[in-house]
């Protein structure tokens, strides 16, 4: 008699079988593609908080300049020296502000800082740690009171000229060639998007889209059918991906002196 040997098979009932693995694995890479695609909505959204909480620090330090440092006097003489002017005004009633800005105030042939109650007025606009700084726009309401459109924006120095010329950011007139009352104007500068636009009717609109090839941009908003012009902080040439919509936000406050 042959004695037969064979291998008995237990199957055992804690064992995943290949298709069940195969499952498990798909739906893991599911969720960690998820997992993926939110981390850079996660981080882009945290920047913009941190951005926000830094702008109101940077915006309670221009309110505190121009209610300490501005002697409304020498505003009065600003807004009076540029009251045609084709760089600083914005419409009838808005001025933009350069506190850099110079001319012969006392007739002695020497050019004076339009607001020499200002130490160091070629610094105004940064913040603490250079980062993140400020401009502005004014238009009077009556004597002695003023409402100022503060712009904070991004890395407002760090880059410079073939001459070596450190470049700041500034706030500049753009003109509107047509399309005033609509959101899609035409613009003789293109600006890029999310930039702050403010309208010489006193309204802020944002820049959510563009079309490079005919200088059009989209706004959030209409423009007011007597708009004609619009300030920008126009981004420095050359700069990082970063200073292509330089502002962060825009605030409105009035100031009585």
């Amino acid at each position: 008699m042959v004695a037969e040997n064979r291998t008995k098979r237990t199957d055992n009932p804690y064992a995943f079988s290949l298709a069940e693995l195969m499952v498990a694995i798909g739906i893991l890479g599911i969720g960690m593609l998820i997992i993926a695609a939110a981390f850079p909505v996660a981080l882009d959204q945290t920047r913009q908080a941190v951005e926000l909480q830094t702008s109101q620090s940077v915006f309670n330090e221009a309110v505190n300049t121009l209610q300490t440092k501005v002697d409304w006097i020498e505003l009065e003489e600003y807004l009076s020296h540029f009251s045609s002017s084709s760089t600083y005004k914005l419409g009838s009633n808005i001025w933009i502000i350069n506190f850099d800005e110079k001319w012969d105030k006392d007739g002695d042939g020497i050019d004076d800082f339009a607001f020499k109650s200002i130490p160091d007025s070629a610094h105004l606009v940064y913040s603490q740690d250079d980062t993140y700084g400020w401009l502005t726009a004014c238009q009077k309401l009556t004597d002695g009171m003023y409402k100022f459109w503060i712009f904070i924006v991004r890395e407002p120095s760090g880059i410079k000229n073939s001459a070596g010329t450190e470049l700041k950011t500034k706030l500049s007139k753009v003109t509107v060639n047509s399309g005033a009352g609509t959101t899609m104007p035409t613009l003789a500068e293109a600006v890029n998007k999310g930039q702050y636009l403010l309208a010489d009717d006193g309204e802020i609109c944002k820049v959510i889209e563009t079309t490079l090839s005919s200088n059009k941009v989209k706004l959030n908003r209409e423009l007011g059918s007597s708009v004609s012009e619009v300030a920008s902080v126009k981004p420095i040439s050359g700069a990082r991906l970063t200073r292509k919509a330089p502002t962060v936000w825009v605030y409105e406050t009035v100031i009585n002196y």
